[in-house]
């Protein structure tokens, strides 16, 4: 740790003074210039030079004579190199009995032999190399999977270790470091600098003393060191003769030894040596059985609701999996889309969802509720202590939810990770903190053992790129694991019959629908009376703790939760996870990604804040190497014929943001011509009155289709929200390989790409022409339905129509509607309204009522209604309320005028709207 490290900790200390330093300057392997007179220095500067630095002279790892070697190596480098500092130049003093063993054993072909046969299946013998490059070497002559470099080692211990040609493998150097010392040269240790202070030639050589002493030292009983010349001048300045056979008990570690060592390895990031256990030592089979993904499954769940896929084995994996991971949403899906019987009474009744996975539960954890468990483990024997069941839980998870403490142990013993998560990010206490929360049986009986033996020591998250620890014993520590446990699982217990009454202290909004959790929820008053005494916490004590601003001393404020619009709680969504790799390294991850929330069904509002948006895999709405067809009569024809029944569209595009600062956001957006930049959006926000950030703010919106970022980092509006299409800005700056992503992430095209010259021509029209194009198939683009952002608006209040038609005239001329630049109007008439767009051709003015069903008013069809409707032309939209009409009017050959009073006609006379407050929008 160089003292610039060791400054900037201290500063993030609330108490300096509690603070410890451990460390042995002598098994710095590459010499870095530490001391403890610097570390002294640190303090003095600090303003603290009372804090004390005490010395342990005691060896408590190794025995008496590797301790004896090891000062000898301390002696030379002493000698040669001079002092550390005056804190580390000591002998140190074997507090082991065990004499133990250190010898040196020729490099001959029979010799090795025997050593590896002896070794070479005993976890608890390792080889060590000087580097990495002397691995291969080693491999020629020891088959165990425990071989390291010096480097890799450091912070491992083993009972016995091999140094494989360590000094032969540098001889020269190792020459250099022995010279002209002799044996009554190395005394006791003085504080001093070398011999020669202004002799720098052998400063190089400094890692290989320290690699000696630190490979040395990992040996807690026995040190061979396989050398290529047992005589080197080194070697006999430690005072070690060369022994012909030395003395190894052939020993042959347990399967669960190994399964141990591997899991004690990867845990300490050693991934090379853990995977060669398991390739080389336990050979581990993969599962006969299949797991998928939740991305697969996710894909046969399209496959049902858009394919028409009604397999039973894909039926029957979506429903479990629903289960399983508490996904009421897929239930309902399957029960109203696809009928599928097993699904219809858990879709619509919590007892009947909860009983349905406490079955499920039962079946998968048979093995696991056991007492006799000898065919968990020879599965474990086969596939792995981390093999997986088919929806990824491990046996441990399994045990977990069995409730079974005896087999807890006995997995725990053979290396089990306890931290191991499912593609969901759940634990194995995560899985029993969910099951207890439905299934009082099991709440009431083994959940606390198990939640006592598996609940980690900590928690460890990130928020605003600040890491935080939560140990057990803090409240928030308990309040955290139970919501990350359980939040996904939230709506899974909703119940349609509770009192409203009880709505707030159960989390539910006005409409009975869960939001999120409460104090109430978060409690479990009806555990035994002998458990945990950190799982008794009351209601009111959780309360006090949810609502309570927790801000470090630092300023910096630390939300774990947030406060949902109800008042219930729920996971900060900014927080992020430590997430380990398959190759054993880890990292941060945001919330969604690390408990894999894009497939979870959570509270609507919560949904919002963390969902990713979702690329479905699905047929283009055109064929593929075409250019983008103009709008004509042709075309506009062909756009309202029914579609290829083969090309299948998600009927739900998204979700409308309702934000706080949506407006104020989207203005800024909206009323750019080619986006804007982070500086802008910046300045634009009002900061001081929202808790909510900026960053999530526009994350949100991206994840509901609101803004797409183009390849200069300049943020355009381009939202679809399923009942409006708001567009800003163009499409100048966006790659080839954006536009594809755009086109994907609307759901407007399959993956499977697009002409390069439809590229060019939506890079040419703009966003504008983007969404005019691409919503080619409706009758209008849907930026003229509900909900649009007018920038300018005109109201008609009088009960005449000629004064209506006058002001529709005068708005149609006054936003160029006719024109190639114009913008839509709107003719908002109360019980219908009318749209106006210039079509793509611009010889040619498209419009459309929508009449009552649209805003989901009933209308009785009647003969006069139908007659009235043949006789005007007008003709019912395809795949839309046979009472919505569409037409197109050719401008050479009919006036503005015309084309208004016979829209004025439609909509008087046809769908007998009033002639009063009719409101007038202009959409650009």
């Amino acid at each position: 740790m160089t003292p610039v490290q060791l400054a900037l900790l201290l500063r993030t200390l609330k108490d300096p003074s509690a603070f410890l330093l451990c460390g042995d300057a002598n098994q710095v392997v590459h010499p870095n210039f530490f001391s403890w007179a610097a570390v002294r220095g640190l303090f003095w500067k600090q303003g603290d030079g009372t804090l004390p630095l005490n010395v342990l002279h005691q060896n408590f790892r190794n025995a008496r004579l590797i301790t004896s070697a090891a000062n000898q190596v301390l002696r030379i480098k002493n000698a040669r190199f001079g002092s550390i500092d005056k804190d580390s130049t000591f002998l140190v003093t074997a507090a082991s009995d065990t004499e133990g063993q250190v010898s040196v054993l020729p490099l001959a072909p029979e010799a090795v032999d025997a050593l590896n046969g002896a070794i070479r299946r005993d976890a608890r013998f390792a080889v060590i190399v000087l580097r990495e490059e002397d691995k291969a070497a080693a491999r020629a002559s020891f088959q165990t999977p425990l071989l390291f470099s010096v480097q890799e080692v450091k912070g491992l211990e083993y009972d016995g270790v091999v140094l494989f040609n360590l000094v032969g493998a540098q001889r020269r150097i190792y020459t250099e470091i022995a010279g002209d010392l002799r044996p009554e040269d190395l005394g006791d240790l003085t504080y001093a600098r070398a011999r020669n202070k202004a002799d720098k030639s052998l400063e190089h050589a400094k890692f290989y003393i320290n690699a000696l002493f630190v490979a040395l030292t990992r040996a807690v009983k026995q040190v061979i060191l396989v050398e290529e010349d047992p005589q080197h001048p080194l070697l006999r300045l430690l005072d070690l003769s060369e022994t012909a056979a030395p003395h190894v008990e052939a020993r042959v570690s347990t399967t669960q030894e190994w399964a141990a060592e591997a899991q004690r390895l990867e845990a300490q990031g050693k991934t090379e040596q853990a995977q060669a256990i398991t390739q080389e030592v336990l050979q581990y089979k993969p599962v006969p059985w299949a797991v998928p993904s939740l991305a697969e499954v996710e894909g046969l769940t399209s496959q049902i609701l858009f394919e028409g896929d009604r397999k039973g084995q894909h039926l029957r994996t979506v429903f479990d999996f629903a289960l399983w991971y508490t996904n009421v949403h897929t239930l309902t899906v399957l029960e109203s889309e696809a009928s599928y019987a097993p699904a219809r009474q858990p879709s619509m009744e919590t007892l009947a969802r909860v009983k349905a996975r406490g079955q499920l539960i039962a079946k998968e954890t048979a093995e696991a509720r056991r007492k006799n468990t000898k065919w968990l483990h020879h599965q474990c024997d086969l596939y792995g202590t981390e093999h997986r069941n088919r929806f990824g839980a491990t046996p441990l998870m399994l045990a977990a939810l069995a409730g079974n403490l005896p087999l807890i142990e006995e997995l725990l013993a053979r290396g089990a990770n306890p931290d191991a998560v499912d593609e969901a990010g759940m634990t194995a206490v995560m899985h029993a903190v969910i099951h207890a929360a439905l299934d009082a049986t099991y709440r009431q009986g083994p959940f606390a053992g198990v939640f006592d033996r598996l609940a980690p020591s900590h928690l460890d998250v990130q928020l605003e790129g600040r890491q935080h620890r939560l140990v057990r014993e803090q409240g928030e520590y308990h309040i955290l694991l139970r919501m990350l446990s359980r939040f996904r699982g939230l709506r899974f217990a909703e119940s349609g019959n509770i009192s409203p009454d009880a709505y707030p202290e159960l989390g539910l909004n006005s409409n009975g629908e869960i939001e999120g959790f409460t104090a109430h929820t978060l409690a479990w008053p009806d555990l035994p009376a002998d458990a945990p005494s950190d799982l008794l916490q009351g209601a009111t004590e959780l309360a006090s703790l949810l609502t309570q601003n927790d801000a470090l001393e630092s300023g910096h404020s630390l939300e774990l939760w947030v406060q949902m619009p109800g008042g219930t709680f729920m996971p900060n969504p900014d927080l992020f996870l430590p997430v380990t790799t398959p190759t054993g390294t880890w990292h941060w991850q945001p919330l969604i990604q690390a408990m894999a929330l894009r497939y979870a069904h959570l509270p609507e509002a919560f949904r919002d804040e963390v969902r990713p948006f979702q690329v479905r895999s699905f047929a283009p709405v055109r064929p593929l190497g075409t250019t983008l067809p103009r709008l004509s009569p042709e075309t506009w024809a062909a756009a309202h014929s029914p579609r290829d029944p083969g090309v299948t569209v998600p009927a739900e595009v998204g979700t409308r943001y309702d934000g706080a600062h949506d407006h104020t956001l989207l203005s800024v957006l909206l009323g750019s011509a080619s986006g804007v930049t982070a500086a802008a959006l910046h300045a634009q926000w009002p900061e001081s009155t929202t808790p909510v950030t900026l960053a999530r703010t526009l994350r949100r919106l991206r994840a509901i289709r609101l803004v797409v970022p183009d390849d200069e980092g300049r943020v355009h509006a381009l939202m679809d929200t399923g009942d409006e299409v708001l567009a800003a800005g163009d499409l100048q700056h966006l790659s080839d390989d954006a536009l594809h992503a755009l086109l994907i992430w609307q759901s407007w095209r399959g993956p499977e790409g697009i002409a390069p010259e439809a590229l060019q021509e939506l890079r040419a029209s703009g966003f504008k022409g983007v969404v005019r194009e691409l919503l080619l198939g409706e009758s209008l683009p849907d930026h003229l339905r509900a909900g649009s952002t007018p920038t300018f608006e005109r109201r008609v209040n009088r009960q005449d129509r000629a004064a209506i038609r006058a002001a529709v005239l005068d708005t149609l001329r006054e936003a160029r509607t006719a024109q190639e630049e114009g913008d839509p109007v709107v003719v908002d008439f109360g019980q219908a309204f009318f749209q106006f767009v210039l079509g793509d051709d611009p010889a040619w003015l498209v419009g459309e009522v929508a009449g009552p069903e649209t805003r989901g008013e009933t209308f009785e069809v009647t003969g006069a209604y139908q007659a009235r409707l043949a006789a005007s032309g007008w003709l019912p939209e395809a795949e839309r309320d046979a009472l919505n009409h569409a037409q197109a009017w050719n401008l050479s050959e009919v006036s503005l005028e015309a084309i208004v009073d016979e829209t004025m006609a439609l909509a008087f006379d046809l769908y007998g709207a009033p002639e009063q407050d009719v409101k007038i929008l202009v959409v650009r």
